[in-house]
């Protein structure tokens, strides 16, 4: 061996003398050294051989692996050595944590080995190029299968007169990141074999090689993908080839719970709340269908204290959206949401937050529609009262108003005025008219879908005009004198001191209230009629306030 791998080797077997030469000092742990001493003459061994390799690129080939060895080896002799002095200065052998230390040494070289002794068969099936054996008939090759067009043919032995017996159905378990494949062979006795095949894809063929000494093989990834299925057979090859195939063991691999799910959409009503989710196919949940998914949520005043739902799906292994509700959420109010997947192997981390807010409900129609007692000749106001269904929602109300007889008339469109109040005036009527009105309540998101219905209708002007000022004028005219005298003649019988002056005073009286009544008369008319036809100042002003 050459060049770098050359140096590696080298240094790798410095460092087993070191490790060796540590534990030999060890009296008192007598089983554990012997497994710790049998280990390390096996990988000993092993790079002896690397050592003395003929082929180049072989050697070129096993240098990471190589490297990767002695970067172990290497921490071991530390660790040995620190146990050979702790051994110098006490009762080692009483010390049951030095103890777990040997014992997690002696771990760490097994993996050593099996990993250089996995990586070596790899290396030479791939390496050797052709293989002759001589039979009674001739020189023959026995090509490998398509899985190693690089590795060329099996190498053949002479005096092996029959292809290895067929070993059990393989067995599958998984555990974290690796496919465990094991198997039992009953049939072929130790040391016919030069290696056992792993098929774990027929339908491309796809094989890994193992050591006859083991009968399980760790698989994972980028060799095999989560979520695909892989049909695994075992055979072993002998001096004579290939034997037949196993029963075939089907499994999927699966890893771990899913990966973290992509942030949900939601859209929110008053109070449901529609959720969209995408569910990923196989491979990014990680060997197996997601089949629940638990909704987390939280108002926004109380962050941190998530409420969870979870619900089940229905198992799919490709890529969907699953959309349901949530139901019984509160009314204008903010806040987050989160999903977690979860399949066999357990729950996903949560997704990011969507923050969201409920919307606000459109309020129901008004109430208690009626005119008020405040109207006039060209004036009519009405009033009302908040609506039953979400009275605290409603930003104002909206009013429609047209003659009653055009209410069914599309030619004629409504008038149409808005108020915060919970009143309205409607302006510049006819007199005499009916006129019918309805009222909405109204919001951000729309308006009351029933609408409350009213008639009222105005004063008569002209009647209230000429009906109303004769009686007025005719009473103040005849009334006048009479209440003129008895009032005026009265009071100047009170100051007078003689008959003749109360007479005076009586007369004086009559002729000035009948003069009064003439004058006031159409005056006090006028103003009865106006008020007839314009209203009271003091009638239902207090609407104005609502």
């Amino acid at each position: 061996m050459a060049g770098v791998a050359s140096s590696i080797c080298q240094s790798a077997l410095g460092c087993i003398t070191k490790i060796n030469n540590s534990v030999a000092l060890m009296h008192h742990a007598d089983r554990l050294r012997d497994q710790i001493v049998r280990k390390t003459e096996d990988i000993q061994s092993q790079l002896q051989r690397l050592r003395n390799h003929s082929d180049d690129k072989f050697t070129s080939d096993m240098t990471r692996v190589l490297q990767e060895v002695f970067d172990r080896l290497h921490a071991c002799e530390g660790r040995c050595q620190e146990l050979a002095d702790q051994w110098r200065v006490k009762q080692f052998f009483m010390a049951a944590s030095n103890n777990e230390a040997l014992k997690f040494l002696q771990v760490e070289l097994d993996h050593v080995h099996d990993n250089l002794e996995s990586q070596v068969i790899c290396a030479i099936t791939e390496q050797v190029s052709a293989v002759k054996m001589e039979l009674k008939d001739g020189i023959k090759e026995v090509s490998r299968d398509i899985a190693y067009p690089q590795a060329g043919l099996y190498p053949i032995s002479s005096g092996v007169l029959k292809p290895p017996a067929v070993v059990s159905k393989p067995v599958v378990d998984i555990e974290g990141e690796t496919m465990i494949v094991s198997w039992k062979d009953n049939d072929n006795s130790p040391g016919s074999l030069v290696m056992y095949e792993v098929r774990i894809d027929d339908s491309r063929n796809v094989m890994f090689p193992c050591s006859p000494q083991y009968k399980s093989l760790c698989i994972g990834p980028p060799k095999i993908e989560p979520g695909i299925l892989y049909t695994i057979q075992i055979r072993g090859v002998n001096g004579r080839g290939p034997g037949e195939w196993s029963e075939k063991t089907i499994s999927r691999f699966k890893m771990a719970p899913p990966k973290r799910p992509d942030k949900p959409e939601i859209n929110p009503t008053y109070t449901d709340a529609k959720i969209s989710v995408r569910i990923p196919g196989l491979k990014e949940a990680n060997g197996t269908p997601v089949e629940k998914i638990t909704v987390q949520y939280c108002e926004y005043d109380n962050s941190g204290n998530w409420e969870s739902e979870t619900l089940t799906i229905p198992k799919k292994e490709s890529q969907h959206i699953h959309e349901f509700v949530m139901h019984d959420l509160s009314l204008n109010t903010r806040y987050f949401f989160r999903v977690i997947l979860i399949n066999e192997s357990g729950e996903s981390v949560p997704s990011e937050s969507v923050d969201i807010t409920t919307d606000v409900p459109i309020p129901g129609e008004p109430t208690n529609i009626r005119p008020s007692s405040y109207f006039t000749s060209d004036m009519i106001k009405i009033r009302w009262n908040p609506p039953i269904e979400y009275p605290e929602f409603v930003d104002h109300y909206e009013v429609q108003y047209k003659r009653r007889k055009k209410e069914f008339d599309l030619s004629e469109e409504y008038k149409v005025t808005q108020t915060t109040k919970l009143s309205a005036k409607a302006p510049n009527l006819k007199s005499d008219t009916w006129y019918v009105f309805f009222v909405k309540a109204v919001n951000k998101n729309g308006k009351s879908s029933k609408a409350a219905r009213v008639e009222a209708e105005t004063r008569w002007k002209k009647a209230a005009k000429a009906v109303l000022s004769p009686f007025v004028f005719i009473g103040g005219t005849l009334g006048g004198p009479v209440i003129g005298a008895g009032m005026g003649g009265s009071k100047a019988a009170e100051n007078a001191d003689t008959k003749a002056g109360s007479v005076a005073g009586a007369v004086g009286g009559a002729v000035g209230g009948g003069l009064l009544g003439t004058v006031g008369a159409p005056v006090l008319g006028a103003t009865c009629a106006h008020l007839f036809v314009h209203g009271s100042v003091y009638s239902d002003q207090s609407d104005d306030e609502n």
